[in-house]
């Protein structure tokens, strides 16, 4: 299955499309939308891919992921979104008299959206968690008396 990035910007705008208009990021799927490129590439870069250009991704670097490896993709695309809506979120809590907005609300149910969606990215995608090992190097280097050290 190919993916292309007008599909790969309508899965996400149909994932997180409410939250990115509210926080002002554009919505529209025409495969150059540039509030998703950034998550695309990450995303991409992450399970294996290359980019050519982070700012313009294409249906050719999209091309270079696995196809067992799109739903990773997609997943890992959601959460950069997401993290990257939270990064852009800045407003505060308001009172004006009786009148208070809470604007703080989106900010940690964006928290929330993040922790689960890592959570689950950590249990589905086992590639992505796989713990480094460590080796031992023995150097069988040994002096003997002839030896003349310079």
């Amino acid at each position: 299955m190919t993916l292309t990035r007008t599909a790969f910007e309508t899965i996400l705008v149909r994932r997180r499309g409410l939250i990115m208009t509210e926080i002002g990021l554009d919505t529209t799927i025409v495969g150059t939308n540039a509030a998703l490129a950034d998550p695309m590439a990450f995303a991409i870069r992450v399970v294996g891919g290359t980019v050519a250009d982070p700012i313009t991704v294409t249906d050719i670097d999209i091309a270079t992921v696995l196809d067992a490896d799109l739903d990773a993709l997609l997943d890992i695309a959601e959460l950069r979104l997401l993290r990257n809506m939270k990064g852009n979120w800045a407003k505060v809590d308001t009172t004006a008299g009786p009148f208070t907005d809470k604007f703080s609300q989106l900010g940690a149910a964006l928290d929330r959206d993040i922790a689960a969606l890592s959570d689950s990215i950590q249990e589905t995608y086992d590639f992505l968690t796989t713990e480094p090992s460590i080796g031992v190097l023995h150097l069988d280097i040994a002096t003997r008396e002839d030896d003349t050290i310079v």
